[in-house]
């Protein structure tokens, strides 16, 4: 099922039971990058294993009780354990204080597809209507949320689909954005944005030719940039690109290429999928995963030119999202409450309650967080398995 931003028919729901035992599914290939990264920093850091010392098999996958009902939520991010945020269908924002999740009013009823920041006090939400919405954090009035201007390409308002950076100066979002390059051929340029601290910036990233219905042949689903200056981006029909010598005073490229090429200096990395991508992670620049549908996962440790390495996790529903703590710790979840980890050895199907649609992952030292449809699971310890 290809990830949904409305909202779907719920199936019903079992009640946890006992857990069963994880399947191992099939091994990565060697790894030919055998030195390990440096640490992750910023607000996405966070650490090889539990604070507390606890085996992998003292924990398990637990629904917290939220307020809304019948609401898929398609997105969560937080700057610590008692800061997190959730974002969904009908304006849903959702903030967890470390007991519980509140409403937080935006104002806006448009679904809300992406949600980042940089620390508790400044996060950015993106919605299906072109609309930016920035927080102070939670506060007495929910989240302080102000519009920012609208991101439009030749006046046209399109889908923000993810939203990701490095910092409060240097902020990505894409989605259905295109620029009519030459209206007679039928050439577009399909575009991200990018924040430097005053404004959204168009960053055009390659050409493509329009289809009949006006429909385009690119369209970007995610971001995550390797640091200021390498950024990745994962579409549809399984294209990704990297820009590894970005820069805001670099000049823009908009002519001058013909065809589906990407604009200089952008690249295009070979999936060997036409699967549409839907989210693109990685903990430094040579270990960079993308996932997709059909069960499509791939893998960059920088010894390949411009080629993924093709993983098989032995499942082939389509795949939303891809979170880790290191790269010995990777989680991939999807369709058919598919959620997957990857311990630097092998991976391994997670024990969850069946029929669930999920949709992304974020975490911390202490907590991993999923959202889904009418669902937010945290992975706790078993003694703590209860609601």
């Amino acid at each position: 099922m290809m990830r949904s931003r409305w909202l779907l028919p719920l199936l019903p729901l079992a009640i946890l039971g006992a857990c069963a035992e994880s399947e191992v599914i099939a091994p990565l290939p060697d790894d030919a990058s055998a030195d390990p990264p440096p640490p992750l920093t910023g607000a996405d850091a966070s650490i090889d294993a539990p604070a507390d010392g606890a085996s992998e098999s003292e924990y398990r996958w637990v629904r917290t009780p939220i307020p809304t009902s019948g609401t898929a939520l398609f997105d969560v991010w937080g700057s610590a354990s008692d800061d997190v945020w959730a974002v969904g269908a009908r304006g849903t924002v959702l903030h967890w204080n470390g007991k519980a999740w509140q409403v937080s009013p935006t104002g806006v009823d448009d679904t809300f597809n992406a949600v980042w920041g940089t620390g508790a006090s400044n996060v950015w939400i993106g919605a299906s209507s072109h609309l930016m919405l920035r927080g102070g954090g939670w506060n007495a009035d929910g989240g302080g949320w102000t519009l920012t201007p609208p991101l439009t390409a030749a006046g046209k308002r399109a889908t923000i689909w993810d939203i990701n950076g490095t910092g409060p100066n240097d902020v990505w979002a894409v989605g259905d954005y295109a620029l009519v390059t030459h209206p007679t051929l039928g050439f577009m340029t399909i575009a991200a944005w990018h924040w430097s601290g005053d404004a959204w910036k168009m960053v055009p990233v390659v050409n493509d030719f329009s289809r009949p219905g006006g429909d385009v042949q690119v369209a970007l689903r995610s971001v995550w940039p390797a640091s200021s200056g390498d950024v990745w981006l994962g579409g549809v029909f399984g294209r990704t690109f990297r820009n590894a010598d970005w820069s805001p005073l670099a000049p823009v490229q908009r002519a001058g290429v013909v065809g589906m090429a990407p604009l200089p200096p952008w690249k295009e990395y070979d999936s060997a999928s036409r699967a549409d991508i839907e989210r693109t992670w990685g903990t430094w620049a040579n270990d960079v995963w993308a996932v997709g549908r059909n069960g499509v996962v791939r893998h960059w440790d920088g010894t390949s030119t411009f080629l993924w390495t093709t993983v098989d996790v032995g499942v082939h529903e389509d795949l939303h999202a891809v979170w880790g703590r290191s790269k010995d710790d990777v989680w991939v979840l999807g369709e058919g409450s598919t959620i997957v980890h990857w311990d630097g050895s092998r991976w391994t199907r997670e024990p969850t309650e069946p029929g669930l649609h999920l949709y992304e992952i974020w975490g911390n030292e202490d907590d991993v967080w999923i959202v889904g449809d009418d669902v937010i699971l945290r992975r706790t310890k078993a003694k703590e398995n209860t609601q």
